[in-house]
């Protein structure tokens, strides 16, 4: 009797970073029951498969062609086909092709597992000693110069212990960026890990920059340095909560000031709090009949409804020595400045008790 196949399954396979003998028992067992393994380049799949007497088919998936080949696939798992993903070297996806069609496959229902294995990042993580129980991974930073200072001087607050990725021929480039941004930053560099001749280097960027210029090398690298050492986490969580509060108080008390005209040397005036005066709606400019604005003569400040004057908070009593209360002489209204001085006879704008606005020079 014919073994009935098992339903079609897409499987996310991890595959060695450099040692060969980091491929584990279980990728082994599934690469040998597919139907066909997904790969980023045809030999680096033909190898593996060499080495390991696979029987499976290679299809070659890659940024070139998954946006049209990746429904096929799909199609295909939906037939009762078995596939599995894997990239050049560690885990697939994970800045490798294959985002595309793993959505795909999520959409339509189809059985995804992941086969873990070796990861360049946590290697280099555990190894450069830095805090680890959490971190940042910022991946491959920009190709040009001024993006890649731009990327590395957002990186260089952030308090958690951040990895970076870069290509062989780019260790240079960006040390030298690192170097200009943080100098005296502590870092790892873990060069050809899990290789028999691995080698590891720590130092400040400076440092760093230094002995890669005078020794230079060209293979696959991680780069790990520290967090900014007076920040956290929990600090810049309270800054961005004092942010949100004071744009909040902003929204619910904006200031405007008048736009200053282009043939005007007229400075903005400023809002007093304490005049009695509130901004006008319209910036203290009115329009012209030539199409133009002119000043207002009050300056672009009307009176308050209040006289400028705002309500103490005891009602506008005082306690006696007695125990009763009696009013004040004030009417229980203060001036806004804080003042508890009488009302200013000299100088004052009638019927206010107060001065206007000063202009500002």
């Amino acid at each position: 009797m014919r073994k009935k196949k098992e339903a079609s399954v897409l499987y996310i396979v991890s595959t060695p970073i450099g040692n060969e003998d980091d491929i584990s028992l279980r990728a082994l067992k599934v690469l040998k029951k597919v139907d066909a393994i997904i790969c980023e380049e045809e030999k680096v799949g033909a190898l593996l498969i060499k080495r390991h007497n696979f029987s499976a088919q290679l299809e070659q998936l890659n940024e070139h062609n998954e946006e049209s080949y990746a429904p096929q696939l799909i199609e295909r798992m939906q037939q009762g086909e078995t596939f599995a993903l894997i990239s050049d070297a560690g885990t697939p996806i994970f800045a490798d092709p294959g985002r595309y069609l793993l959505q795909l496959a999520l959409d339509v229902d189809i059985n995804v597992v992941v086969v873990p294995g070796a990861s360049s990042i946590m290697t280099a993580l555990v190894r450069s000693g830095f805090k680890s129980d959490v971190f940042t991974s910022a991946g491959f930073l920009s190709r040009t110069t001024e993006e890649r200072l731009s990327e590395l001087q957002a990186l260089a607050l952030e308090p958690r212990t951040t990895v970076l990725l870069e290509t062989p021929y780019r260790l240079k480039q960006l040390l030298e960026a690192a170097a200009k941004v943080m100098p005296d930053r502590s870092a790892y560099i873990g060069c050809n890990l899990t290789m028999a001749f691995e080698h590891h280097h720590y130092g400040t960027f400076s440092e760093l920059m230094i002995k890669f210029t005078e020794s230079p090398f060209k293979g696959e690298f991680v780069i790990v340095f520290e967090g900014h050492p007076g920040r956290n986490v929990l600090s810049i969580l309270e800054q961005n909560e004092k942010k949100k509060s004071k744009f909040s108080d902003h929204d619910d008390h904006p200031r405007e000031y008048p736009k200053k005209h282009e043939e005007s040397g007229d400075k903005p005036r400023r809002d007093f709090d304490d005049g009695g005066y509130k901004k006008r709606d319209d910036g203290g400019y009115k329009k012209r009949d030539d199409g133009g604005y002119k000043k207002r003569d009050d300056g672009g400040y009307k009176k308050r409804d209040d006289g400028g004057y705002k309500k103490r908070d005891d009602g506008g009593y005082k306690k006696r020595d007695d125990g009763g209360y009696k009013k004040r002489d004030d009417s229980g209204y203060k001036k806004r400045d804080g003042s508890s001085k009488p009302f200013r006879s000299s100088g004052k704008r009638a019927g206010t008790g107060m001065k206007p606005p000063r202009k500002r020079s």
